[in-house]
């Protein structure tokens, strides 16, 4: 069953480079086992970059992921496309003086020192040379974003595609997923486990297709790229308490499977009661306004017409506090000027073409069309 989807041809068995620098998968009684690939990636959302990296390091890979809509399902390709990047070659284009250094104090600073200093300082040293291999290695036509800093960022450093969002960078990885010669892409296929020896060692991911029927792929690693676990109330609750009743606007696939398996497998885990929530979702739309329009200006109140906070503190923070309020919801007040800047989100614009966005011409007519109080 392995190879069911690749390039719209027949299916194909996976591959493995014997002469490879690969982990090798072994058996129950630890003896090696070839003809599977070098590498199992679970999860077509990040995933798809570490295919493709670990397939230019000579590695054999199959990508299995869960739904055929991935391509407009997971969080990647529902996200903003933004990408940090420390001391990158477009800052210095742009003379921005930027360094992981710089990077790791403002991830401290935003998280008030209780971030894990020394994954911040391997994830900001790294920053860089991933936003250019996205760009050298990947092909996409990155660029810096200038016009506005998200919360939190001292400089401009994040990096995103034409359009700002992520289903163009999704399109261009799948493309280029499915034309390299080194990786397979099975869709459907579910991650639901990960087969050990009795030393540990990994021999087979377990794969299970929509039929129930499940797979042993031998394998000698395994990369869990499947997200969180947003979509799973259960575990929602447990961990994110303030959040819980809250509105979910992500993949339907982040379902905890990397911290079931990972922890079945004896992996630590850390700071589960961290997310990134987002208090400008359009209710009725089921798209982005977006954090720009704060950035650019404009104020969010609650049904009572009032500001209840400082919105540049960032808009994770936001939608915790927009959870709270009556209704746990609010508007976006803004201009036409914001309007306009804000246009080269395609998330903005999908906002505007849904006709969710009420105009007038003062605050009175404001408080008339929206029914907020107009002495608010």
């Amino acid at each position: 069953m392995l190879g069911r989807r690749r390039r719209g041809g027949p299916p194909q068995g996976p591959r493995r480079r014997p002469d490879g620098p690969g982990p090798a998968a072994h058996d129950d009684r630890g003896r090696r086992v070839t003809g599977g690939p070098d590498l199992v990636v679970a999860g077509a959302g990040g995933g798809l970059a570490g295919a493709l990296r670990a397939a230019e390091l000579g590695l054999g890979v199959v990508v299995v992921e869960a739904t055929e809509h991935f391509r407009r399902g997971n969080n990647t390709s529902m996200s903003t496309a933004m990408f940090p990047g420390a001391g990158s070659r477009w800052q210095a284009a742009e003379d921005v003086d930027d360094s992981p250094e710089r990077f790791v104090a403002d991830i401290m600073a935003k998280t008030k020192g209780r971030a894990d200093a020394r994954l911040a300082r391997t994830l900001a040293r790294v920053s860089a040379p991933l936003v250019e291999w996205l760009a050298d290695s990947a092909g996409l036509p990155l660029s810096l974003v200038t016009d506005f800093n998200y919360p939190g960022h001292s400089v401009p450093r994040c990096h995103s595609v034409p359009g700002r969002h992520g289903s163009s960078v999704i399109d261009h990885l799948a493309r280029r997923v499915r034309e390299h010669p080194g990786i397979d892409l099975l869709v459907p296929a579910k991650l639901v486990d990960v087969a050990t020896g009795p030393a540990g060692a990994v021999r087979a991911a377990v794969v299970q297709y929509p039929d129930g029927t499940r797979e042993e792929i031998p394998t000698g690693a395994v990369l869990l790229a499947t997200n969180g676990f947003g979509a799973d109330r259960a575990l929602v609750e447990r961990h994110l308490p303030e959040i819980a009743g809250a509105l979910y606007q992500g993949g339907d696939q982040s379902l905890g499977d990397a911290l079931r398996i990972g922890g079945g497998l004896g992996a630590a885990t850390g700071y589960l009661d961290a997310y990134q929530g987002h208090g400008a979702v359009a209710a009725g739309a089921g798209t982005l306004v977006g954090w720009a329009t704060v950035v650019h200006g404009g104020i969010m109140v609650d049904l009572g017409g009032r500001r209840f906070g400082d919105e540049t503190r960032g808009y994770s923070e936001y939608a915790a506090e927009l959870a709270a309020r009556p209704g746990a919801t609010g508007w976006i007040v803004l201009d036409e000027t914001i309007v306009e800047q804000c246009q080269g989100f395609k998330d903005f614009r999908d906002t505007v073409e849904s006709g969710v966005l009420v105009r007038a011409g003062d605050a009175e007519e404001l408080a008339k069309a929206t029914g907020l109080p107009p002495d608010a």
